[in-house]
């Protein structure tokens, strides 16, 4: 009996030590996907800005000539 509860004890904790795992795993997926979508965004302003400044130089260049 001490036996079979000792390895139960020891699966217990081999499975509750897996679920944190998965758990943190988890976690870290989950804050690596919400920083790929704030640096996708980032770069989205940042194209749009660019683009927005290329516009302006075209009107610029169309009004001087």
């Amino acid at each position: 009996m001490q036996v079979r509860r000792l390895s139960l004890r020891r699966l217990s904790l081999r499975r509750l030590s897996l679920r944190r795992m998965q758990v943190r795993r988890r976690r870290r997926v989950q804050v690596r996907r919400r920083r790929r979508v704030q640096v996708r965004r980032r770069r989205r302003v940042q194209v749009r800005r660019r683009s927005l400044r290329r516009l302006q130089r075209r009107m610029i260049s169309r009004r001087g000539r």
